[in-house]
This record gives C-alpha cells, structure tokens and sequence, in this order.
C-alpha cells in the first residue's frame, strides 16, 4: 500500500517519526533500482531521473505514450505490407492481420473488418485472384469468420492441384538414349563422330602363310627358305628362270 512521503526531520522529530523517515526513502530506492532493472539500458539512460518512485514510474509512461505513434506506423506497415508467400497456412496468415488490427484498437486507432478483408484478399498471391474479383463482384459482404473459410478451402484446392502436377510430371521419364540390356545407350557425341583409324578400310597387302608378316609370299620368305635348308628339301626351281 502506498504511503504518503514523510516530513522532513526537526529538531521536535520523535524516534518514530525519524524510523518511518528512514523506512520510507529505503522503500523509496528499493522501488526506483526494481524499475531500473526491468528496463533495458537503452530505455532507461533515455529517462529523467526522479528522486521519488512515483514520479520515476509517470516518466517512465510519458515516454512510452509519445512512443505510440511509431507503434501505430509500424503496425499500418505490416497491415498494408504483409504477403502470403504460401509458408503455413492461410488462416494464420489471415489471423496476422486481426492481431494487427487488434492492437491498433487498444492504441485508439481502429481498423474496421472490412479493411481488413481488403488488405487480405490484396495481399495474397496472383493464384487467389479469383477470389479477390468474385468478392469485389457480390453485394454481400464477407466477415472474418467467412473469409478464413473461403480462403482456406481455395488454399487446400490449389496446393491440391499443385501436388496433382508434381506427380504427373515426376511419372513421365526422361528420354535417355536406349536403355535395355544389351544395347548401348545412344551418345550423339560419338554418333558423328569419325571412324577411328582402325576400322578404316586399308589397302590389301600380301601376307605370308609361314611367318605371317604382311609385304610378302611364302615362297619369297626367308625363314621358309632356311627351313627346308634345315629338313634337306630342295625347293624346284622356277621352270620360267
């Protein structure tokens, strides 16, 4: 309970006058370093010192007050900026801007529903713009409640038809070339790409059946020559020499 400060201290000041005088102002600083603890350094080195706590806490209030107005601009920002990139879901996407509105509310400056409804069906993305047409269409209008469900529905539906496309199109292979067993796959590098040296066509040259080098007969081979030497076989002679 709060109580009155005391008087200042005489020479007529009873023992318990001067007891509560010394109880008082220790209360006193108690209450000052307790505010100054739960603020951050920022906040409280931008505060006028009071020598009472209660003037210290109307200081404290002031402060804050003048600082509504840059609340009040942060929170417009938000309503007027925010996107639904498609993270999570549409309803907390929607709940967003409710909360928004909400503490604009409590810092007198309210949004009416309708504006909220506007900044929603604004802020969502190119695939809800149907919505956004068919509302700006009808006579009726929507409320909160309406346009979480509207919205939720339409969200379930495309993200629906985007799995619908994804599994379509992972099912179709790619084409790869030919990839049965036992055949080669098809690479249109190599395809045109010139014979290689050993597969061209090469003139025909004479090759001997006993040493087998190409470039001549077997009658003219010398290491047949000396074979028959060896087995005593004297070869005829030419009937033409």
């Amino acid at each position: 309970m709060y109580k009155d400060p005391p008087a200042a201290l005489t020479i007529a000041s009873t023992s318990e006058d001067i007891k509560y005088h010394d109880e008082w102002h220790r209360l006193n600083r108690v209450c000052k370093n307790i505010m100054k603890r739960t603020m951050s350094e920022t906040i409280r080195g931008s505060i006028e010192e009071k020598e009472l706590a209660t003037e210290f806490l109307v200081s404290i209030g002031e402060r804050f007050t003048e600082s509504d107005k840059a609340q009040i601009a942060i929170l417009l920002n938000k309503l007027m900026n925010t996107r639904y990139t498609g993270s999570g879901t549409v309803r907390e996407h929607i709940l967003k801007f409710v909360d928004y509105a909400a503490k604009l509310r409590t810092l007198k400056n309210p949004v009416s529903d309708e504006m909220i409804i506007h900044h929603v069906l604004n802020s969502l993305p190119p695939s809800f713009e149907h919505l956004n047409t068919t509302y700006l269409a009808q006579k009726d209008k929507w409320n909160i409640n309406e346009l979480i469900s509207i919205c939720v529905q339409v969200d379930d539906r495309i993200k629906k038809e985007k799995g619908e496309k994804v599994v379509n199109l992972t099912g179709k292979s790619k084409w790869k070339g030919n990839n049965q067993k036992g055949k080669k796959k098809f690479n249109p590098k190599t395809a045109l790409a010139p014979a290689s040296e050993s597969k061209v066509h090469k003139p025909y040259q004479t090759k001997c059946y006993f040493c087998r080098k190409p470039g001549h007969l077997k009658k003219d081979c010398t290491g047949f020559k000396n074979w028959l030497l060896k087995k005593g076989i004297h070869k005829e002679e030419d009937p033409k020499k």
